[in-house]
């Protein structure tokens, strides 16, 4: 992805899941999950954003009992623009290349390829477990 691509995309998403959470946080959204409509089983992230207004509300051991994933996304949307901000002044691109870095990680280590994959089920087997 060329970096002009990855920024627009990365301010995209981000812009998006602000949207999102502060309509949560209103009330204002409705639980929609496309997956969980088709199939009656709450798909990997289901919970996520609940997870986020808990720990908006300073709840961490709610947050991480509903959905851990809520956590990590939390910390990304605070560091995120931060870091856009930062390559933005001083003209550098260093999410960009931290993305590539990552992206070799995963391409060349098939461990940290599988690990992910397995947290990302483990989690998922959890919340089916508590039913979410």
């Amino acid at each position: 992805m060329t970096k002009r691509r990855f920024y627009g995309f990365i301010a995209l998403l981000w812009t998006t899941g602000l949207a999102w959470l502060v309509a949560s946080l209103l009330g204002h959204s409705h639980s929609v999950c496309l997956f969980k409509f088709a199939t009656n089983l709450p798909c990997p992230s289901c919970g996520a954003t609940r997870s986020m207004v808990a720990l908006l509300h300073g709840n961490l051991a709610e947050a991480f009992l509903i959905n851990p994933l809520g956590i990590l996304l939390f910390v990304i949307t605070v560091v995120v623009p931060a870091w856009l901000g930062l390559d933005f002044l001083t003209k550098k691109e260093s999410l960009h290349r931290s993305y590539l870095h990552m992206e070799d990680i995963f391409r060349q280590n098939r461990l940290a390829t599988v690990a992910s994959v397995a947290l990302l089920l483990l989690n998922w087997f959890w919340s089916i477990s508590k039913g979410l």
